[in-house]
């Protein structure tokens, strides 16, 4: 029994002197980052000092413990900090106080994957990036496969060449619907006659994109039959996709709004907006044509 008293004063020896030394370790964290004039060098130093410690709890109740002790200290720094904001002094900066708790609790553990590395003392100011990278991206498993990165990789390599394509093929078929007679309007900054057009050629000289607007005459209901006889374009609310994509947004995106609410927004009830793919011109021309004839 007199063992077993003597091993439990031991420890509690040990967890009261491992308290102490977490005080010890916040305070000068916080006196770290209050008098230094920026952050990141405070951030700097406490990660020197921290990883010099080796000393941490073992059992998860005393973990659980400091870390509820140093969240009642902490709540002192954020009284302190917002009080100095008041005052006009210097501004509340929340994230120095998880920065603490950060760098206390998981930056100074050492790291026996990588046969004990401690980033806080080998790393130092790129701690948490190095951490991000070499342990929780490597165990959650967010990254690519080979197979989907080679996809993406490709989709890259070539984006130049379908940008190319896309705009072409805006400003054929821009300029085929701006002679249409169906067509009551066109918006897109290619176009000579478009407000834009001086500002499209100051800051897009090789193509002011692949998405526009235009009105059917005929409003509400001829957009709707216009988007029901196309067979090559995409009926999609999305855009900039390699396939041609069309939507009428008064009868779809916005059609829970009244007239008021969708005129306030910008959408009128003959608007049609359009994002060109890649396909062959001549295919698209001849699509948008059958479906604008399919609106007398």
């Amino acid at each position: 029994m007199e063992k077993r008293k003597d091993a439990a004063g031991y420890q509690h020896q040990c967890f009261t002197m491992m308290v102490l030394l977490n005080v010890i370790i916040v305070l000068f964290l916080t006196f770290t980052i209050v008098l230094t004039q920026y952050r990141v060098a405070a951030a700097q130093e406490a990660q020197k000092f921290i990883g010099t410690l080796k000393v941490m709890p073992e059992r998860p109740e005393q973990r659980i413990i400091m870390v509820i002790f140093s969240l009642f200290f902490l709540c002192g720094i954020i009284y302190y900090k917002r009080k100095n904001e008041a005052e006009g002094k210097e501004k509340v900066l929340l994230w120095n106080v998880f920065e603490i708790i950060f760098l206390i609790f998981v930056l100074k553990e050492l790291d026996m994957s990588y046969n004990g590395l401690n980033y806080a003392k080998d790393v130092g100011a790129a701690a948490y990036a190095t951490k991000l990278k070499v342990q929780w991206l490597r165990d959650s498993g967010a990254c690519l496969s080979p197979f989907n990165a080679f996809m993406l990789l490709q989709g890259l390599e070539t984006m130049s060449l379908r940008i190319e394509r896309h705009i072409s093929n805006t400003k054929a078929i821009t300029e085929f619907l701006n002679n249409h007679p169906q067509v009551a309007w066109v918006n897109y900054p290619g176009l000579k006659e478009n407000k834009y057009y001086e500002l499209g050629q100051k800051y897009l000289p090789k193509g002011a994109g692949s998405i526009f607007t235009f009105g059917i005459k005929g409003g509400l209901e001829a957009g709707k039959k216009f988007i029901e006889s196309l067979q090559i374009f995409s009926h999609l609310a999305n855009v900039a996709d390699a396939k041609s994509l069309v939507i009428h947004p008064a009868s779809t995106t916005h059609a829970q709004l009244n007239e008021e609410e969708q005129a306030a927004a910008g959408v009128r009830p003959d608007m049609i907006r359009m994002s060109v793919g890649i396909e062959d011109i001549n295919d698209l021309l001849w699509d948008i044509d059958q479906a604008l004839k399919a609106t007398i």
